[in-house]
């Protein structure tokens, strides 16, 4: 039986010398556009993906409670919310919890057992990682970054 194949030649010069080029800038706006939704979950008290963070325990609101402390779940000071930073040059593109005192980030986020011997079950009240919309909005960054480069 006799096959068919059509060859399609091009010079790609041009697309090999753009992919090539420096694309701090579309990590920087990326960065900047994930730093807005992240910080954006604290206030909405989300996950990436629209469902609301599990509500805290009774012995947290009491320890609060005691404290004198209030607030939205993962900011009773704010500084959790506050130590996300985005793109820097040092670090390039991407997001991540700044600061030697923010141990305890991960396991918010991604939840697990914590506190002495390991017996406090803390649930993911995940606000760093990618919904959907966040990778559609890179792919577009990056595509207006080849197009007018």
């Amino acid at each position: 039986m006799a096959g068919f194949a059509q060859v399609f030649e091009w010079d790609d010069k041009e697309v090999q010398h753009m992919l090539a080029k420096d694309m701090s800038k579309p990590m920087k706006e990326f960065s900047q556009y994930m730093l807005n939704e992240t910080t954006g979950r604290f206030e909405r008290e989300e996950d990436p993906w629209g469902k609301g963070w599990v509500k805290l325990s009774d012995s947290t609101l009491k320890q609060r409670e005691k404290a004198g402390k209030s607030g939205k779940k993962l900011q009773v000071d704010g500084i959790l919310k506050g130590s996300i930073a985005g793109y820097t040059e040092a670090t390039g593109a991407g997001l991540m919890v700044d600061g030697s005192n923010m141990e305890y980030a991960a396991i918010h986020n991604f939840g697990g057992k914590a506190g002495k011997g390991h017996k406090v079950l803390i649930p993911a009240r995940t606000f760093m990682d990618f919904n959907d919309d966040d990778i559609e909005e890179f792919k577009q960054i990056v595509q207006d970054w080849v197009l007018l480069s």
